[in-house]
């Protein structure tokens, strides 16, 4: 039965369900509240070997405004939450702003050493990044490095962590990078080998500080987000300081307003698919497109809608959770659509589609058991040649063709924007790190800079809510029917 508009098979508990975002993380530390007293205290503390103040010899006319611990920004601006922790008499969750200290963890006669580690899949800005790190350290803080101090680059991401396989990075060399797309340092999220992620932080972490390393600073998603935050944490972290920047661009890490790199990210998938456009539309054709979002559907989505062209756009998260009866009735729904689409633009004589997916609808399909053919079930990996079988029958569409454009838009510079926002973040995470504040996520977070816990951000990852106005706007943009 086609699930049509305002046809609801699910409870809206159901849907909430399927949903991971701040809101309810928020909703569940104030349900711990009452046995937990510290769930709703978000402080970010400074490293036990690492609570000695020394003043920072550099002024707030060259760093900013200086910012004492207390100085908090909301977690939330939702008025419910708010309320109802006004009512209770709880404290209203609150990030610490991130910003320069006027107090530091650090001597200039300690030779300050620091890391840099670009971990996982690419995105774009993350030399931005790199860079903002490497200059903050050796050139603002120039004096506090000392003649011994130094900003290491470790390659491969997490295997070159492993390995011990690394640069010696100095502004000079970091500043030609900012041009160029990808990462310099290499990016990796680790071979695939007999280790447990117990035994791979403890080997890091032993390396780290055999190398008297003071500071890592980690570039990375959820999955390097959360090695971070066990690095951070092990009891045998002496010395350590580690600091995630979030990076994904999926744009799917919680506690970040938005991702570096995932505007740049959506112009590019933008332009791609004006061009496709161009092509289908020119050839009669139809053509399925698929871009990254293994879990969450934001680029796909976003430059749907942002183009303007696009016929269908499927993400992840409208199939999560749905049986595989759902899941075809949705498909089915769809390509009733595409036909009508077709016989509407025969009329122009110009008869094309254009379908647009995240990568990870094959899975989320694959998952439920859903086969377009009987003997073939659905997979991440064959889902664009099986839902374009599954249409091929619609008329007046000549041949049907795919694209993969994915490495052409993760791999890309960044554009202004993204490039400005890398570098505050990475000036801004070396800033309280030499504050001597360590296991903390530095992020944008509504309209301000903020150090989140690692604990916080490892709660889950973020996702388009199928029920939120923006995808219900933009498959309105595409036209294709809404689903409940």
């Amino acid at each position: 039965m086609p699930l049509l508009r305002g046809h609801r098979i699910r409870s809206e508990s159901d849907i909430i369900e399927d949903v991971t975002d701040e809101r309810r993380i928020l909703l569940e530390l104030i349900d711990e509240y009452p046995t937990n007293r510290k769930s709703l205290d978000l402080t970010i503390h400074a490293h036990p070997a690492k609570t000695a103040a020394y003043p920072n010899q550099v002024p707030e006319k060259v760093l900013g405004q200086f910012r004492e611990q207390s100085c908090l920004k909301l977690a939330t601006i939702d008025h419910e939450i708010i309320a109802q922790c006004h009512g209770s008499r709880l404290p209203i969750p609150a990030f610490m702003e991130a910003a320069p200290r006027i107090q530091l963890a650090f001597d200039s006669a300690d030779g300050l050493k620091a890391a840099v580690v670009t971990t996982g899949g690419l995105a774009p800005g993350l030399n931005a990044v790199v860079h903002a790190i490497v200059y903050r350290h050796m050139r603002t803080y120039h004096r506090l490095m000392g003649p011994n101090g130094v900003v290491w680059g470790y390659l491969n991401g997490i295997d070159g962590l492993k390995s011990g396989e690394r640069i010696e990075l100095d502004s000079d060399k970091t500043a030609k990078w900012l041009e160029s797309g990808g990462s310099e340092l290499g990016a990796g999220r680790g071979a695939k080998d007999a280790l447990t992620r117990a035994e791979e932080v403890e080997l890091v972490l032993t390396r780290l500080q055999n190398s008297l390393i003071d500071i890592l600073y980690v570039v990375g998603g959820d999955g390097s987000l959360n090695f971070a935050h066990q690095l951070a944490i092990h009891p045998q972290n002496k010395r350590l300081i580690v600091v995630g920047i979030p990076k994904t661009m999926d744009n799917d890490v919680l506690w970040v307003s938005q991702s570096f790199g995932f505007e740049s990210a959506v112009q590019q998938a933008t332009n791609i698919i004006n061009s496709i456009h161009c092509e289908a539309e020119s050839t009669r054709r139809t053509c399925f497109i698929e871009f990254f979002g293994a879990s969450s559907g934001f680029v796909a989505a976003n430059a749907a809608f942002a183009n303007g062209h696009v016929d269908l756009v499927m993400i992840p998260e409208a199939f999560q959770g749905r049986s595989k009866e759902e899941c075809l009735a949705i498909l089915h729904e769809y390509r009733e659509f595409l036909f009508r689409e077709v016989q509407r633009k025969v009329d122009s004589k110009k008869p094309h589609l254009i379908i647009v997916a995240a990568e990870g609808v094959g899975a989320v399909l694959g998952k439920a058991g859903v086969k377009l053919h009987p003997r073939i079930p659905i997979t991440k990996q064959n889902f664009r040649l099986e839902f374009l079988k599954f249409i091929e029958d619609i008329p007046n569409v000549g041949q049907h063709f795919e694209f993969q454009p994915r490495y052409l838009i993760r791999s890309m510079p960044a554009n202004s924007h993204d490039n400005v926002y890398c570098q505050r973040l990475g000036a801004l995470a070396v800033d309280n790190a030499l504050a001597g504040y360590t296991d903390f996520m530095i992020s944008q977070w509504l309209t301000e800079y903020v150090m989140v816990p690692l604990s916080l951000v490892t709660r889950g990852i973020k996702q388009v809510d199928p029920k939120d106005t923006f995808w219900r706007q933009a498959e309105e943009s595409t036209g294709q029917p809404h689903v409940e």
